[in-house]
């Protein structure tokens, strides 16, 4: 029988113990602050690689209009003609359509969703360098903290890519929306 041995009484015994509900507070007020560390820009660079205008926003007219089929450019431009060009302007134009939709569930949901990637991006990249080098010496095996560390690894590169794509996603919708409400 596959919930042989299992009892409820016990399982929730279990998790309203201190002992168990006490490590599981401190590390989520841990990942929260490890998480403030590093401020939203540079989670930006981390998730989509660049230095400068890391933040999507600042690629909504020039790369993403073209590469998403829902989004009508003729319409966006009888709202603002022309579309800016230069990045720092197009995240503005772009914050301001949002501030304007961001209540859209298809605008929430994409938000939350890349906002959560991004985080996660930012937290694994700093465990990386606090946990890697502690692995390193904690461990006994040097092939066993290299295989540690290429999951770290492999784990950021596969939230960092989900981050990009809900991120193009978001700025993507809004423009999406925007467009179809002309």
């Amino acid at each position: 029988m596959l919930n042989e041995g299992f009892v409820v009484k016990t399982w929730v015994e279990t998790f309203t113990s201190i002992k168990v509900l006490a490590p599981i507070l401190l590390m989520s007020i841990l990942t929260d602050i490890i998480n403030a560390q590093i401020d939203p820009n540079n989670k930006a660079r981390l998730v989509f690689w660049k230095w400068s205008h890391p933040l999507p926003g600042c690629r909504a007219f020039t790369e993403y209009t073209s590469a998403d089929p829902r989004i009508n450019r003729d319409a966006l431009q009888k709202y603002e003609d022309p579309l800016p060009t230069e990045p720092d302007k197009q995240n503005a134009l772009w914050f301001k359509w949002y501030r304007e939709l961001q209540d859209e569930p298809g605008v929430r949901q994409v938000h939350q969703k890349y906002l959560f990637m991004r985080d996660y991006a930012g937290i694994l990249f700093l465990l990386f360098f606090f946990l890697g080098p502690l692995a390193l010496w904690q461990m006994r095996s040097v092939k066993v903290a290299g295989i540690y560390l290429g999951i770290l690894i492999a784990q950021y590169i596969l939230v960092r890519w989900a981050a990009h794509n809900h991120g193009v996603r978001f700025v993507t919708s809004v423009l999406a929306y925007k467009a179809s409400s002309y």
